[in-house]
């Protein structure tokens, strides 16, 4: 069994998620030798038993990241929610690879692949440990990670601007830097005067592109992250008239509506780093 471990410094907001998502889908083209499943913690579920997750599971059963992950892959992938991952990955054992999402900190397991994610606009190498800052582990802790990627650069980021952050990160030899911004995909069916829903830990970049997409944000409701909707939130979000826009991970805890709209998100690697990138995971397959 090969495992890949996703994870962060930070509190969150790094795209942990839809980086398990691309590896899922880089594993996918591989055909079906390769079995994959994914094990993550089910953070904010009020149901705390380990699980193998259905499509018939909820947000309280699950949370809301696993049914994410559902929802997108159905059945091919296993996804396996309990906050012990050594026991997740045990009762995966059947499987080829294991994506251990939010794995960077667990320090039991030894991944074949470690991927370290942190933003452009918040490095690790700027923070603080809480409760000074947002990180909850040391900045040396990143000497672990194999491929370090900064995630949510901007998409005109320059090679200098790209050469003068890596000299800050100061990999050691073995380790790759790779840059990626964020690509939204919105439905066409959407107008552009919208309300927009946000339930995560950082909403600012997709305001932005939005705003350069010439939307017009009526109203934004935006929560914390992970946030769960009470029932007169729900009842007020019904009574919206405008289209509504949403994340994957918000519209698991929505009720479905004739007017709501999910924007997907994707990383697109900077400076041709797509095909090394994939190489990368690849290459654990070869013998």
């Amino acid at each position: 069994m090969i495992i890949i471990s996703v994870g962060n410094l930070e509190m969150g907001g790094t795209g942990k998620t839809p980086m398990v998502e691309y590896i899922v889908r880089i594993l996918a083209n591989c055909g079906d030798s390769i079995r994959t499943g994914i094990v993550t913690r089910g953070y904010g579920r009020k149901d705390k038993t380990p699980r193998l997750a259905t499509l018939t599971d909820t947000f309280a059963t699950i949370g809301d990241e696993p049914v994410q992950y559902i929802q997108e892959f159905g059945n091919s992938v296993r996804v396996y929610v309990d906050s012990n991952r050594i026991r997740g990955i045990n009762a995966l054992s059947e499987l080829n690879v294991i994506i251990l999402d939010d794995g960077f900190r667990h320090r039991e397991v030894n991944p074949a692949l470690n991927i370290l994610l942190t933003t452009w606009q918040r490095p690790y190498f700027n923070d603080f440990i809480l409760p000074f800052g947002r990180l909850r582990g040391c900045r040396r802790s990143a000497e672990r990670a194999n491929l370090i990627v900064v995630t949510k650069c901007p998409a005109e980021l320059t090679e200098k601007e790209r050469d003068g952050f890596i000299k800050r990160i100061n990999p050691h030899s073995s380790q790759k830097v790779f840059f990626a911004t964020l690509e939204y995909k919105i439905p066409s069916a959407a107008d552009k005067n919208i309300t927009l829903i946000t339930g995560i830990a950082h909403s600012e970049p997709l305001v932005k592109h939005l705003q350069q997409n010439n939307f017009n944000i009526v109203k934004h409701l935006n929560f914390p992250d992970h946030h769960n909707y009470g029932k007169k939130e729900i009842s007020q979000i019904q009574n919206i008239k405008t289209p509504i826009l949403t994340t994957q991970k918000d519209k698991t805890k929505l009720p479905d509506m004739p007017n709501l709209y999910v924007v997907k998100v994707a990383h697109q690697f900077l400076f041709d780093g797509t095909k090394q990138f994939d190489e990368n995971i690849l290459s654990l397959f070869r013998h």
